[in-house]
């Protein structure tokens, strides 16, 4: 009896051994290329990805494209519907007309479309509300929104009474739908927060005036606040700093607001990020003299209180722009300057515990590139948007790389 029981327990011991030693040996996996062949005009590539955060193996085909086609293209912002993606941009060449151009996870182009606007337009971010685009920007000077339909047809645009810029939209987990920018008050820029419905009407605003000239940037939530990034100019040391507003929901006048910079720096916020515990800035930093441009993060706690900051500086020159969490990662997505005319698309990967740079990737060839925008797409892929300008021509240019940025052919 004794033996039996013996022989059991060994047995047991060796079953859990192999265990063991298969999952080490799977979340061990690196990342194995596969080479595939080009079609439609997009570099390909295939990686299969292993991660301690997921359980299956996820292949991501990664491509780039170029869109030239005669036009001038300007790609600005992208949102995801049923994972079809939509990217927006405009033709600089033909009265800032909006372009929409819909593909899919593959790269192949399912639809473009031209829309017709003012010639003295310019857009900047979208948001898909109720089968709708929600394009902000401004017009002849003043805040505008277009709402465009699936089939790329303009249905309706509102022009908003003072000259100003919209510059974000979102809608919030709670059907409510925020845009953010600044209007012109006495000759100075006021930081700018309305809130409307799916008619375009006013339902409530937040303006700040606080130094000399406020901009609202970027717009977070959760169910009770809305937090507002914006930068401000101080008329005491001339130079630009970042500011965070905590707004109640149901009380405008309820509100918070914290103070970022140096006063030999200026410091410019693009994006405000959070997770369970902390909020994080993303930006870039220049001295007094505007140059040279370092990216900038900021972590602070729940209370908004600065826990470290970090400035990259990333070739000659560097701006922040978009950014995103993933796991214990923060992607950042902008341009460098390698030299002279010659600009980068860029995207950086933090450790968001430290700030401790994981990885770099740099794209482009030998012209102007930037990336203006990149979003994470079904928690295995990044998509980024952007141009290239080469001489008097520019063209919009779409990434879809792994989400630690990799991407076959147009590397720097």
């Amino acid at each position: 009896m004794k033996k039996i029981l013996l022989f059991i327990l060994i047995i047991i011991v060796i079953l859990f051994s192999m265990d063991i030693i298969y999952i080490y040996s799977s979340t061990k996996k690196a990342l194995i290329p596969v080479k595939t062949k080009n079609t439609n005009n997009l570099e390909k590539d295939i990686f299969k990805i292993s991660s301690k955060d997921i359980e299956e193996n996820i292949t991501v085909e990664t491509w780039f494209k170029k869109m030239t086609e005669g036009k001038t293209l300007i790609l600005k912002d992208i949102v995801t519907v049923n994972k079809k993606i939509y990217i927006i941009g405009q033709n600089e060449r033909i009265n800032q007309n909006i372009i929409i151009i819909s593909l899919n996870e593959e790269g192949d182009i399912l639809f473009q479309k031209e829309i017709n606007i003012s010639s003295n337009a310019k857009i900047n971010t979208v948001e898909y509300i109720n089968n709708k685009f929600y394009i902000v920007g401004t017009q002849d000077y003043k805040p505008v929104i277009y709402i465009v339909n699936n089939l790329g047809i303009l249905i309706k645009s509102k022009v908003f009474n003072n000259k100003g810029e919209f510059i974000k939209i979102i809608k919030d987990d709670f059907e409510n739908i925020y845009v953010t920018g600044f209007i012109i008050e006495k000759n100075k820029r006021t930081g700018y927060l309305i809130e409307i419905n799916e008619n375009l009407d006013k339902l409530n605003e937040f303006k700040i005036t606080w130094y000399n000239e406020e901009i609202i940037t970027d717009i977070n939530y959760d169910k009770n606040y809305i937090y507002l990034l914006g930068n401000t100019n101080s008329t005491a040391n001339n130079n630009n700093n970042i500011f965070i507003i905590k707004l109640n929901k149901l009380n405008y006048g309820n509100y918070t607001i914290s103070k970022y910079g140096k006063e030999q720096l200026n410091e410019y916020g693009n994006t405000i990020l959070k997770d369970n515990k902390f909020f994080y800035i993303i930006g870039y930093s220049t001295t007094i003299d505007g140059f040279p441009w370092k990216v900038l993060i900021i972590k602070t706690d729940k209370d908004f209180n600065e826990i470290w900051r970090k400035d990259y500086l990333l070739k000659k020159s560097a701006r922040g722009l978009s950014a995103n969490i993933i796991n214990k990662k923060i992607i950042i997505s902008g341009y460098t300057l390698e030299k002279n005319n010659d600009f980068d698309g860029f995207i950086l990967l933090l450790n968001k515990d430290d700030g401790v740079i994981i990885k770099e990737n740099y794209y482009g060839e030998t012209f102007d590139e930037r990336i203006l925008k990149t979003i994470l797409f079904d928690n295995k892929a990044l998509i980024s948007v952007g141009y290239q300008k080469k001489t008097n021509d520019i063209s919009g240019i779409i990434l879809y790389s792994d989400i630690n940025g990799r991407l076959n052919g147009f590397i720097k």
